[in-house]
């Protein structure tokens, strides 16, 4: 009887150290997998903002071209 308590202790053991590695293994990938989407995001939001500020640079260079319409009094 103490052999068997013996080895259901074991596997249990066994059991728990392998369901907290493969826990371990999924948070990391989640991580993982989330950090290289938002990588990618704020890499696209930097592309789009300097893009923007090279179109601003440019807009502001060039005088505004404002047509006035004169009525006749």
């Amino acid at each position: 009887m103490f052999k068997a308590i013996k080895n259901i202790t074991s596997a249990v053991a066994d059991l728990t150290v392998i369901v907290a590695k493969e826990s371990v293994h999924q948070i990391t990938s989640a991580n993982d997998c989330c950090t290289d989407a938002t990588r990618r995001v704020a890499w696209k939001a930097g592309l789009i903002r300097r893009n923007y500020e090279q179109r601003l640079a440019i807009r502001k260079r060039k005088p505004l071209v404002i047509e006035c319409t004169c009525e006749d009094k």
